[in-house]
């Protein structure tokens, strides 16, 4: 693949991830604000989901895959933080 090609790719890939998180607070904001929940409640909910999202991604891949072992590593180290 050209140097070219990676860099469009890339640029795609930077847009449509931007594009995706814009839609999605966005869409929790006005949920919340359906559900009349405040927002500073909404905030640290987005965040947690945001940075919880990668590691149930990789625990349900590996889970398929068979690597049950990984999955579960991964769980306790992510839970047990120094």
């Amino acid at each position: 693949m050209s140097l070219v090609v990676r860099m469009l790719t890339f640029l795609v890939g930077v847009l449509v991830l931007s594009g995706g998180a814009y839609w999605f607070v966005n869409g929790s904001v006005r949920f919340a604000e359906w559900m009349q929940v405040s927002r500073l409640v909404v905030g640290p909910t987005v965040v947690a989901f945001g940075t919880s999202s990668p590691e149930l991604f990789l625990d349900t891949v590996a889970a398929l895959r068979g690597a049950t072992d990984l999955a579960v590593g991964d769980l306790i180290g992510s839970t047990v933080r120094t």
